[in-house]
């Protein structure tokens, strides 16, 4: 089997690439300006006066701590460069993929970053010395660049958790694992959906104003296929710019098929935020809070892409497109492959779930909401698993979900999936012209 993982070029790969990188990165830093000097030449484009770069200390977000230019200069950026001068040491071969830090077995790939590697990698994704290529994202250039509040928030995070790991005043251990596991289902590992006679999970509860990435449960990342950190304010952007050592994914984890999905283990979370597109950072004083936790507990990350459905032209017609047997496969699929992981830990069973492939991917919350409910109830063949279903204060989908769970709480699988199946008879046939279509969990009331 073809491996998932596949490393970009670091800068030591090429010996002259690396010569002038060195060089550039072995020069005097004693200022802000100097960074933003081997930036723009590393990058090699122009920036605006309102770019996050130029701003980044001038600029204050209110619920972040300021960042105190002086004490960035004489301590945080050059010991920051001389970890990137570190670059040879973790990484040799110029690859992150070495025997070292992968691990693969039949389905099944692993990757081990210490958090100084992690720290080395992100040091030269600031500093832009990696190129981007096709599949990968390999520097910070559009954070760097963009004059966008989220991508200045970012850029902001970043320099929070530059300075937390390299003054270690909250005794980050710098041997600690971060560990990206990749998972693919094989043909025999992937159920019958129509005949399955797997009871659903009971054990239910909603969350009303919270956003999931609690420390006792497992979330879930609605990424993109291609998994990886952008500017603007979508879930998994705000995701990685919230803790930015995800963003060293980029750099090897390559798109992903219908059938995988990507676990992430023991990842920093820096801050934590409210709201999606529009958001902003919650809690100043609870900052150091989260911090703290996750030197404590286990984060655990799933990454699973949703098909795309924002292209469709009508309300109909998408719903008829989600609807049809190969669309409810796809998400089915991977959907089971993600929450699968859950099999993995003895200590975290609960799973956080929210619009998984809805907002801009375009999906229906309760047509998505049915797939993740049937695909976890097909793992909880031990009836340890917890749900918690994030409504994100949508009140009438939070009440529609309640009364929706209580009707079919004593179903099986195979009878959601029948429901799904009705549910589209019923979108075929609806005139337009005669009425308003009525969600899923509306609907069953109504037959």
């Amino acid at each position: 089997m073809e491996a998932f993982f596949s490393s970009i070029d670091l800068p030591n790969y090429d010996p002259d690439n690396w010569e002038i990188t060195f060089s550039m990165l072995s020069r005097p830093c004693k200022s802000f300006n100097d960074i933003k000097k081997l930036i723009i030449f590393f990058s090699s484009i122009d920036y605006t006066s309102e770019s996050s770069l130029l701003t980044l200390f001038s600029e204050n977000n209110e619920n972040l701590p300021k960042l105190d230019q002086k004490h960035y200069e004489e301590i945080v950026f050059p010991e920051l460069v001389n970890i990137a001068l570190e670059l040879p040491k973790h990484f040799p071969c110029g690859k992150i993929i070495s025997n070292d830090t992968h691990e693969k077995t039949e389905g099944f790939e692993k990757i081990f970053l210490t958090r100084r590697k992690i720290i080395c990698l992100l040091s030269h994704m600031f500093l832009c010395t990696m190129s981007d290529k096709k599949t990968h994202l390999g520097s910070f250039k559009e954070w760097n660049s963009s004059e966008l509040p989220s991508a200045k928030l970012y850029l902001k995070v970043l320099m929070i958790y530059f300075n937390r790991i390299i003054t270690n005043n909250y005794e980050v251990d710098m041997n600690d694992e971060m560990v990206i596991c990749h998972k693919s289902l094989s043909d025999e590992m992937i159920p019958i959906w129509a005949n399955s006679n797997i009871s659903l999970i009971n054990s239910i509860k909603t969350n009303t104003s919270d956003i999931p990435g609690k420390f006792d449960e497992i979330e879930i990342d609605p990424s993109n296929k291609l998994i990886g950190f952008g500017k603007s304010g979508t879930a998994e952007e705000i995701l990685f710019g919230c803790s930015p050592e995800l963003c060293v994914l980029t750099l090897f984890c390559n798109s992903m098929s219908n059938k995988e999905t990507i676990l992430i283990k023991n990842v920093k979370k820096v801050i934590q935020h409210s709201g999606y597109g529009p958001f902003k950072v919650k809690y100043k004083h609870e900052i150091e809070n989260w911090w703290k936790l996750s030197n404590q507990k286990v984060r655990c990350i799933i990454a699973m892409d949703a098909s795309e459905f924002d292209h469709i032209d009508s309300l109909k017609n998408s719903l008829i497109l989600q609807l049809q047997d190969n669309s409810i496969i796809r998400e089915l699929n991977k959907a089971y492959c993600g929450f699968s992981w859950n099999q993995n830990f003895k200590n975290i069973k609960d799973i956080g779930i929210g619009f998984w492939g809805c907002g801009t991917f375009g999906g229906d919350k309760d047509i998505k909401f049915v797939i993740q409910w049937i695909a976890a109830s097909q793992i909880n063949t031990n009836n340890n698993m917890k749900l918690i279903i994030y409504t994100f204060n949508n009140i009438d989908y939070k009440q529609r979900i309640i009364r929706f769970i209580e009707k079919y709480k004593n179903s099986l699988v195979k009878d959601l999936w029948k429901l799904l199946k009705n549910y589209e008879n019923y979108i075929i046939n609806f005139n337009d012209n005669e009425e308003q279509i009525l969600s899923l969990c509306t609907w069953v009331f109504k037959i």
